[in-house]
């Protein structure tokens, strides 16, 4: 089986992926493909570890992944400096958030292309103890390569949207046999569980821990910097004479540009004094949602114009476009969603209008803004049922509905529903410490 895979792996990389994404970034985007660190050529570039020290590889794929890790890394480094951490990322975006955002981290490198070979090579110079994937980053040949070294698996936060579910379950003989190399599976729910369970994975190899991304730790903002930054990119004026409101649309795929940008278009024809903040998903999708702004008619501005300084700079002079006249403004940034979501009054959540399926809610969660979705949240249902059942969040079925909220809900009702949604949030949260006993053990158990 894993000669097969990776034959058909060389291939798809030779003959798909190699010239697709060498045309897409290096020659339309002139990025970097990595294709040295891909193929392990830079390991040596990394310090060796002290082999007198528990070495713990994590690999968390992209963005999302990293972040999630935050206040686990932050924990464990507190708890146990005696700890080596290495951080592996699939995606360039996931190595740019976590070369800023965890910064505790001992080493980070990009994961290797799935060869055995080049595996092995990553083992025999960092010795981990333990290998800790974030979610459903099951690569055959990097889990037979731990096992073959007697290096312990632990997957932490382990989901799978109900699409994978089917395909995994489709190929149960396959699969069954993939899953139960890992030692541990700390998952976030019951419905997590039964889903390993009807894949074959053993029963004493699956513990609910809670939802690791619930104890998220993200930057304070008091409310006197949220004013002064408010201030600073032109929120703080009137709109049909009154203050204005902002409403931001996070993580938007395409096919939802234009139905937020017509919501708000009904909003403004009900006089309402909105300001529109749009996040693409990627950033290739900013161009199309400036020209679609352009085109119903509204004032757009990108971020990288409005203000030369980094957002996390708050007590220092930011340089902003004079005067700060805008109706829309696109993010084309990467890793300030979460302050934007802090400055924001009332917050959807994209791929939720689209069969996508949703993105993460809990950023505007921790920051206690009113969450609204659209009819597609099934790659985060149980924590979209949570908070609609709590009042934190509530789902809209089209921008029709939506520009309706926008218009008739009132100030007090949105900053009401924001607490119920930061209360469910902390309610959620305690998954962390028990992550760490897990670590603990295992790392014992092979020490």
């Amino acid at each position: 089986m894993y000669i097969l895979y990776t034959w058909l792996l060389a291939f798809a990389l030779l003959i798909f992926y190699i010239p697709y994404y060498f045309f897409h970034y290096r020659v339309r985007r002139r990025q970097k493909l990595y294709l040295k660190d891909r193929l392990g050529l830079n390991l040596k570039s990394l310090s060796p570890p002290d082999s007198q020290r528990p070495v713990l590889w994590f690999h968390a794929v992209s963005v999302g992944e990293s972040l999630s890790l935050q206040g686990l890394i932050r924990a464990l480094r507190k708890k146990h400096p005696e700890y080596e951490l290495n951080l592996s990322c699939l995606t360039s975006s996931g190595m740019e958030v976590a070369s800023s955002k965890l910064k505790q981290v001992d080493r980070l490198f990009f994961i290797p292309f799935d060869f055995g070979f080049i595996h092995k090579k990553y083992f025999d110079y960092l010795h981990p103890d333990l290998l800790v994937l974030v979610e459903s980053e099951y690569w055959p040949n990097l889990l037979r390569a731990a096992r073959r070294r007697g290096c312990p698996i632990l997957v932490i936060n382990a989901r799978m949207t109900e699409k994978v579910f089917r395909r995994y379950r489709r190929l149960k003989f396959l699969t069954s046999r993939l899953l139960n190399q890992v030692d541990k599976f700390l998952v976030p729910s019951e419905k997590e569980k039964q889903r390993l369970r009807l894949l074959g994975v053993g029963e004493d190899k699956i513990m609910i821990s809670g939802n690791m991304k619930c104890d998220l730790e993200l930057p304070s903002v008091t409310e006197e910097e949220r004013q002064q930054l408010r201030r600073k990119f032109g929120f703080e004026r009137l709109i049909f004479s009154r203050p204005v409101q902002v409403f931001m649309a996070g993580s938007i795929h395409q096919g939802e540009e234009e139905k937020i940008l017509r919501a708000f278009s009904l909003v403004r024809k009900e006089k309402r004094p909105y300001l529109l903040v749009i996040a693409p998903r990627h950033l290739d999708w900013v161009e199309e949602i400036v020209r679609l702004a352009h085109q119903y008619g509204f004032k757009c501005q990108r971020r990288t114009k409005l203000v030369e300084n980094d957002l996390d700079e708050r007590t220092k002079a930011q340089k902003v476009a004079s005067p700060p006249d805008w109706d829309v403004l696109v993010l084309d940034t990467i890793g300030e969603l979460a302050t934007w979501y802090a400055l924001a009054d009332v917050v959807l959540i994209g791929g939720s209008l689209i069969p996508w399926g949703g993105h993460n809610l809990l950023e505007p969660a921790f920051y206690g803004r009113p969450i609204y979705f659209g009819p597609y949240m099934h790659n985060f249902q149980e924590l979209s049922d949570k908070f609609r059942h709590s009042g934190g969040a509530q789902m809209v079925q089209d921008e029709k509905e939506l520009a309706r909220i926008l218009v008739q809900t009132t100030e007090e009702e949105f900053r009401q529903k924001g607490k119920k949604a930061q209360l469910t949030l902390r309610e959620l949260q305690g998954a962390t410490a028990i992550i760490i006993s897990e670590i603990e053990k295992l790392i014992d158990k092979n020490g």
